[in-house]
């Protein structure tokens, strides 16, 4: 896992968890989960914004933003995921399954617009 995308897709497919479930509980547009999580967004996302992610997923900023350290645990990520889905709602996805509530991008694009 060499970049922040890969590292950020990895806890996604580990867990289930859905970029939509990330964005609310990180307090971020679901079209930047998306665009970071797909390596649109650039290779350095901004500091307050791996912060977001890294706190909702509950693994360390270092390893999030940079690979430091190790690896986290897969149960403990299950547990957070699970955690979240119950918080707000919404529901898994098989691990290592593709996201199946993704949208078009272009459609989260005019939602973020709207809002």
């Amino acid at each position: 896992m060499d970049t922040f995308a890969d590292r950020l897709r990895w806890c996604l497919d580990q867990t289930g968890l859905t970029r939509r479930l990330l964005a609310a509980e990180a307090q971020l547009e679901v079209v930047t989960v998306f665009r970071l999580a797909d390596g649109v967004r650039g290779k350095h996302p901004r500091t307050e914004t791996v912060r977001a992610l890294s706190d909702a997923l509950g693994v360390p900023f270092g390893w999030l933003a940079f690979g430091d350290g190790t690896i986290p645990e897969v149960p403990a990520l299950a547990e957070r995921a699970a955690a979240l889905a119950l918080k707000h709602g919404g529901k898994l996805r098989e691990a290592a399954e593709p996201e199946s509530d993704s949208a078009d991008l272009s459609d989260l694009e005019l939602e973020a617009e709207v809002a």
